[in-house]
């Protein structure tokens, strides 16, 4: 599907707003699907990049720092409207015409860990995106792809822009770890928000039977 997606934007049938989240518990093959699909995009002569919230992260696969990418001030004050935050990440981009010429030439942009992000910082991203690709299309009309939660502020998975900009793909079997029942039982645990008796007990006894070290 996303290969398809991919061709037919260079072909120019489609323009943007074409976005997919890839769902799933750790070790289904998110991040490498996704990556797959930056290089299969980058093969049809598209300009692509990678980010992330965390920026070890985001150096590992080979991107950009979420707060780099947008100008978004590390120590931010979280008492500010979004409006505010947005307007700083735009200043900030006036004085550097290279990043803004090469977020501008951007055809696809590969998000790990999608739901990191709050709503609120998805928000400021959309803004400062629309501003700097001159469109009024999502994101500024950038093809966007998507395990762990929110870090803080209201998770992204709760915004209207989810509903109505995106197409969530679900995967469910496990590639990582497909062979070890014991790490995807742990894996379906650790997504639990709160444990009953009978979970912790499993959580534990897998812990310590199972676990090297």
């Amino acid at each position: 599907m996303l290969n398809e997606q991919t061709d037919a934007y260079a072909r120019g049938q489609i323009s943007d707003n074409q976005n997919t989240i890839l769902h799933g518990p750790p070790g289904v093959g998110k991040t490498h699907i996704g990556l797959l699909s930056m290089a299969y995009a980058l093969g049809q002569g598209l300009t692509c990049i990678s980010t992330a919230l965390l920026c070890e992260r985001a150096l590992l696969l080979g991107g950009m720092h979420y707060h780099k990418l947008i100008k978004m001030p590390a120590n931010n004050n979280r008492t500010q409207n979004i409006h505010a935050l947005a307007d700083i990440c735009i200043q900030r981009f006036k004085r550097d015409p290279v990043l803004i010429s090469f977020v501008r030439s951007l055809d696809l942009l590969f998000f790990d860990d999608f739901f990191q992000i709050s709503g609120q910082q998805g928000c400021i991203f959309d803004m400062v995106l629309r501003w700097v690709k001159r469109s009024e299309a999502y994101m500024g009309g950038t093809a966007d792809i998507e395990q762990l939660g929110t870090i803080e502020g209201i998770p992204m998975l709760m915004s209207a822009n989810i509903i109505c900009s995106y197409t969530i793909v679900d995967l469910q079997f496990y590639v990582r770890c497909r062979d070890d029942i014991y790490s995807q039982q742990l894996c379906e645990l650790c997504r639990h928000t709160i444990l009953n008796e009978i979970q912790e007990k499993e959580f534990i006894h897998l812990i310590t039977t199972h676990c090297n070290g």
